[in-house]
């Protein structure tokens, strides 16, 4: 009996080490939603890196106080429902840092006055002006690409984003196989 523990230490114990590091760093999570079109698309499955350190342009998800419902709910599969709280899950991108400006001109973002260049953005947004004022200390302001379908920074809802609620940053998708690779900011 205590050879059999050793061999199964041995074989299974170096993968079970690298299974629990692994997923210490990083986490699988699947797109819901059109909001991060066309850089995410419905049902992308992509790999999240464990981090609260976050870039401007980085896509990130973190945990909002919206309540989840049934809808969002039924489009979870059994194990992202063993790991799903009461609020949702959201996954934008990082647009403004703490201390900066935010305005949104025609569509356009500006931070300090300057143009933000946006390649990723696949709809543009119709506020013809919205003063979203100075990030406050330890939030962020996020939006999705898709701007006219998207619940971001510019809903009440969800407000500046409290780094504290950052779960991580996006940075691999593994599907689907025609998209695989790296999700750059």
């Amino acid at each position: 009996m205590k050879q059999w523990l050793k061999s199964f230490a041995k074989e299974y114990g170096v993968f079970i080490l690298v299974m629990v590091l692994f997923f210490g760093f990083f986490a699988p999570l699947t797109t819901i939603g059109s909001s991060m079109n066309e850089t995410l698309i419905d049902g992308d499955i992509l790999m999240l890196r464990r981090t609260k350190t976050v870039e401007r342009g980085d896509i990130i998800q973190f945990q909002s106080d919206i309540k989840i419902d049934e809808y969002h709910l039924s489009q979870l599969n059994w194990f992202q429902r063993l790991t799903v709280g009461e609020n949702m899950n959201l996954v934008k991108r990082v647009v403004a840092l703490p201390g900066e400006h935010v305005e949104m001109i025609q569509g356009l973002i500006f931070i300090d006055g300057n143009k933000l260049e946006e390649t990723y953005i696949s709809h543009q947004a119709n506020e013809i002006y919205l003063d979203f004022g100075i990030v406050p200390e330890n939030t962020l302001f996020v939006l999705g690409d898709n701007r006219p379908v998207s619940k971001d920074s510019r809903s009440k809802d969800v407000g500046f984003v409290d780094q504290d609620s950052v779960k991580g940053r996006v940075t691999f998708r593994f599907w689907p196989l025609s998209r695989i690779g790296n999700v750059h900011s």
